[in-house]
């Protein structure tokens, strides 16, 4: 449903601390995506992590709501040992954030963005493209508007409709079930079949543009390094170097298996 249940945050803390005084756990990948709906539960857990003097490492790799964030909450965060968040941004379009119900202050994003990355904490911006009614020059806006914001690294999803939801169903009028299995679609490809006004091998192509200007920025490359030499240290060089080769053969991967399905 659409209420926000938690637990309270003496409750989270406590499972926190067990599990690194019991296991030496010391990483912690916290995957609510709803982490700051409740501004005052969140700083409380930070609090709670940052009086018990524990030394431990959070990230957030689902994608919060920047909008939703203070700097308050950011900084208290940082000293509670957050050092990664993803932001869910989806679309720079206004239009699409009020047909998807998102409804974003891409405005507050880009500060709240800028303000993370300040803090140093590696920031990860998390966009889709091929929406339903979705045109060229809004991909191209959502393109242009992730450039602008101050990430650390980017993701470009193509739109995945799943069973369950009102894109599904609005899929499934778009493309009749007997010609496509809806099964088949994946949100790092556009496999044949567009439910936005662009066609799918299109798609694509913005897609990989949009990798390959992220990839070759010489600003965010710089602002990427700066902030990962001072969450790892020297260490960061042979991982940045295992990165960049697994992130360049998976492109290419995918841009030949684009190409054998055309």
């Amino acid at each position: 449903g659409k209420k926000h249940r938690t637990r309270s945050a003496e409750n989270v803390f406590k499972e926190i601390e067990y599990l690194y005084k019991t296991y030496n756990i010391q990483e912690f990948y916290i995957a609510d995506d709803g982490f700051n709906l409740d501004i005052a539960r969140a700083e409380k857990i930070c609090d709670l992590i940052i009086e018990s003097n524990i030394k431990i490492g959070i990230l957030f790799p689902n994608g919060l709501r920047a909008d939703r964030m203070e700097v308050s909450l950011l900084q208290k965060m940082k000293k509670a040992g957050v050092f990664y968040i993803g932001y869910s941004v989806e679309t720079a379009s206004k239009r699409l954030q009020k047909y998807i119900k998102k409804n974003n202050d891409l405005d507050k994003l880009l500060y709240i963005v800028e303000e993370t990355a300040k803090l140093n904490i590696f920031t990860r911006g998390y966009f889709m493209l091929g929406f339903p009614t979705e045109t060229i020059s809004e991909i191209k806006e959502t393109i242009n508007f992730s450039l602008k914001a101050k990430f650390h690294a980017t993701t470009f999803f193509i739109v995945t409709p799943n069973p369950g939801t009102e894109l599904f169903d609005i899929t499934k009028q778009k493309i009749p079930s007997h010609k496509k299995d809806i099964k088949s679609f994946h949100y790092h490809n556009a496999l044949g079949y567009s439910i936005s006004e662009v066609p799918d091998d299109k798609i694509q192509k913005l897609r990989q543009k949009a990798i390959l200007l992220h990839m070759l920025n010489p600003t965010q490359l710089l602002r990427t390094l700066k902030v990962l030499f001072i969450i790892c240290g020297f260490n960061i060089f042979p991982q940045i170097f295992r990165a960049f080769k697994i992130n360049f053969t998976v492109f290419i991967h995918r841009y030949k298996e684009n190409k054998c399905q055309k």
